[in-house]
C-alpha cells in the first residue's frame, strides 16, 4: 500500500523467482507426460475428448464448465464426460 501512496513501482520478479517458476513448469510437464504414459489408449482418448473443440458449441467441455458459473458436482462432471 505504501508503494501506491508514494507512486513507487513494486519490484519485479527476481532471478530466483524466475528460475523457480521455470523449474515448476518443467516439473509439471514431466509429471503430466509420465502420467499420460501410464494410461491406456482408451483413457487417453477420453481425456482428449474432454478438451476437444468439436462439440456443438465449439468449446471444450472443461472450458464450458469454467465459463458456467453454476455449481456442479463430481457426479455431474462424470455424467457429462461419459
Amino acid at each position: 500500500m505504501q508503494c501506491r501512496v508514494e507512486r513507487i513501482e513494486p519490484p519485479g520478479r527476481t532471478h530466483v523467482e524466475k528460475v523457480l517458476v521455470a523449474a515448476r513448469s518443467r516439473w509439471e510437464r514431466a509429471f503430466c507426460m509420465r502420467t499420460i504414459g501410464r494410461l491406456g489408449d482408451v483413457e487417453v482418448a477420453r481425456l482428449l475428448a474432454l478438451v476437444a473443440e468439436d462439440n456443438e458449441g465449439g468449446a471444450a467441455l472443461l472450458a464450458s464448465l469454467k465459463r458456467d458459473q453454476g455449481s456442479y458436482a463430481v457426479s455431474t462432471t462424470r455424467f457429462m464426460a461419459v
